[in-house]
């Protein structure tokens, strides 16, 4: 069995990257409730279910085409969104987990993940986040093996986290 290990650091972004987390954790959240209610309304219409997949057809040819603006965030975090209400839905019918509910905007935990392309250097001080770039962390431990995934996290408090 491979275990994981996970590291969490404090980011701390420029104005105009924490303004970017802003717009991706937003993007994420709007997804999430567009995609729930999709699933919604066809399982009660026609009992369909549909696949991770599906959900991710729906993102790129109905929701990015009737709001641009969905590319301020990288494909990569929608397709995660995807994945995350497939496994919600999953845990649903295996009942296992209530029913996947809407994200509010003014809800207390905000973030995303990326799934890729993450970097960490540890000789800087800083961490790549996809769509947001290069933002200055304080590194105390050096990550061991290979990086998995990042999630960006926000604070209510406005403080910013990378779990590596």
């Amino acid at each position: 069995m491979i275990m994981q290990k996970a590291y969490r650091y404090r980011l701390y972004p420029t104005d105009e990257q924490r303004q970017q987390m802003t717009r991706i954790i937003g993007c994420c959240r709007f997804a999430w409730n567009r995609l729930l209610d999709y699933s919604s309304k066809s399982y009660r219409r026609r009992g369909e279910s549909h696949s991770t997949f599906d959900l991710n057809n729906f993102i790129a040819h109905t929701l990015k085409p009737a709001f641009p603006w969905l590319s301020d965030a990288p494909a990569q975090t929608l397709q995660c969104v995807s994945a995350d209400l497939g496994a919600a839905f999953k845990a649903f019918f295996r009942k296992d987990a209530a029913y996947p509910k809407f994200k509010r905007k003014h809800g207390l935990k905000k973030s995303f993940r990326i799934p890729q392309r993450g970097k960490v250097d540890a000789d800087d001080n800083r961490i790549y986040v996809q769509g947001v770039g290069w933002v200055d962390a304080v590194i105390h431990r050096k990550p061991e093996g290979k990086l998995k995934n990042i999630t960006v996290t926000v604070n209510p408090s406005g403080t910013v986290y990378a779990s590596c």
